[in-house]
């Protein structure tokens, strides 16, 4: 029996966005005859990521146009919604986009993955004539995931031998109402009831789903645990180039010849406001005063803009003069690994105002990095109640911010030993890509059903 899997994803390998999926695919990929990445979003003018895919694996572009020929196809279509006569459309529009402005969105919501499925299956149709079975997974419980259910009745309506089964991850935006821009996400009750398996990034997610619509009594789907996972970080560090090697060493000798000992505080992330790195300016501020160590914050990451990173700088040099400053701006995995192994920085932070479940965190607390970080969304799942270091409430003062990290500063350095140990232990328990990534991989092959996955309690 040859099998395929169906990968459908934002912009992944044509873009970054849904960048994680590269972590899976060695564990995936194995147990297919073939595997195809379908991004959903992706256009003529992106170009692939220059990584090695497991060999297994090959994509499709479906829409070859330039972006900005995209858009204007995606406004056509959404006003050909009008005339969509698709009974799950229709429904979605009478039950759940109540508003004009919910309405107007479902239309193009709709315009845009009707031009997705159509211009992906034009490409795929042919490479699925040779299988017996396909299984269809959607990084996004979203626009991807629809597009994944329309693929799927093109299978049933052309190749009605084929045995085919569908499951989707979610993260944050596809799965908190509130993180979406405008609160709605279309076609829930339809995702509900048509995928397979459904596996939220978090138990917080989990329990999201079955709280928040218990009223979808039809539902078919099981929703059960999928957690992220990051790799081993000293073999992800080794494709790291010789002239960045160098560059972290120069840091590392700069480091010991400093007359106080230094203490390094981390950041990485995304120039956005969620991430609220005005806050933890001002909590690094209130650190002020004489202390037995050199002060740092390095920041990995960059916005969408120049103008994101320049208010940053701006920012960090009016407010933290008197500490020593890295904007490191967007680095490769390995780049940023390699650093942490290297330099051993002392703590890692993440005030944002919601998550999903935060990589980063993962991947420092897999060098060792104690992580001090807000409670929100899964992170508590990934750093446990304040094992790793300090779990502070959403809304957490700048003040109560700098008097926690100064209690650190002040630590025996045997105290910040054991939690740089738990951190790496709490990885090794809770976030290893080794261990969570097979256990999903037995579920879309088939070995176990989604309801099975171990869940792991933190």
């Amino acid at each position: 029996m040859k099998r395929c899997l169906l990968i459908f994803t934002a912009t992944y390998p044509a873009g970054n966005k849904d960048g994680f999926v590269a972590d899976e695919l060695p564990y995936i990929a194995p147990r297919f005859d073939q595997v195809i990445l379908l991004p959903v979003n992706a256009v003529g003018d992106f170009l692939p990521i220059k990584e090695t895919l497991p060999e297994q694996c090959t994509y499709i572009i479906g829409n070859t146009r330039s972006a900005k020929a995209g858009r204007m196809r995606d406004l056509l279509y959404s006003f050909t919604s009008l005339f969509n006569t698709n009974s799950d459309f229709r429904h979605e529009r009478k039950t759940a986009a109540t508003t004009f402005k919910k309405r107007l969105f479902l239309d193009y919501f709709e315009g845009r993955t009707r031009q997705a499925t159509q211009d992906i299956w034009q490409k795929l149709q042919n490479v699925l004539m040779d299988f017996d079975e396909i299984t269809l997974y959607s990084y996004w419980l979203y626009s991807a995931c629809r597009v994944m259910l329309n693929i799927e009745d093109l299978i049933k309506t052309y190749f009605p031998s084929v045995q085919t089964r569908t499951f989707s991850r979610a993260h944050r935006y596809d799965l908190y109402e509130w993180a979406e821009p405008r609160g709605y996400i279309p076609y829930r009750e339809l995702f509900l009831n048509r995928v397979d398996g459904i596996f939220p990034c978090s138990a917080d997610g989990v329990d999201h789903i079955n709280h928040a619509y218990p009223d979808i009594i039809e539902r078919t789907a099981t929703v059960a645990l999928g957690r992220l996972g990051t790799g081993e970080p000293v073999e992800m560090a080794q494709s790291l180039d010789h002239a960045a090697q160098e560059e972290i060493q120069n840091f590392k000798k700069a480091d010991e010849a400093q007359d106080k000992p230094v203490f390094e505080m981390i950041s990485c992330s995304w120039l956005r406001p969620v991430k609220r790195l005005d806050l933890l300016v001002a909590a690094l501020a209130n650190l002020n005063r004489d202390l037995p160590v050199t002060l740092r914050w390095t920041h990995f990451g960059d916005g969408d803009t120049q103008e994101q990173f320049d208010d940053l700088k701006a920012l960090a040099a009016s407010k933290l003069d008197f500490m020593d400053v890295r904007l490191m701006g967007s680095r490769s995995k390995a780049y940023i690994l390699s650093y942490y192994l290297t330099l051993a920085p002392q703590i890692f932070i993440n005030c944002s105002a919601n998550e999903g479940v935060p990589v980063s965190i993962m991947e420092a607390m897999s060098c060792s990095l104690p992580v001090f970080a807000t409670d929100v969304g899964g992170t508590k799942e990934v750093t446990g109640d304040g094992l790793v270091g300090v779990l502070w409430p959403k809304d957490v003062s700048a003040q109560r911010m700098a008097d926690d990290i100064l209690n650190f500063i002040d630590a025996p350095v045997a105290v910040r030993s054991e939690f740089a140990q738990m951190a790496r232990t709490q990885w090794e328990r809770m976030s290893q890509a080794s261990v969570n990534y097979a256990q999903f991989a037995d579920v879309l092959d088939g070995r176990v059903p989604p309801q099975d996955i171990p869940f792991v309690d933190y």
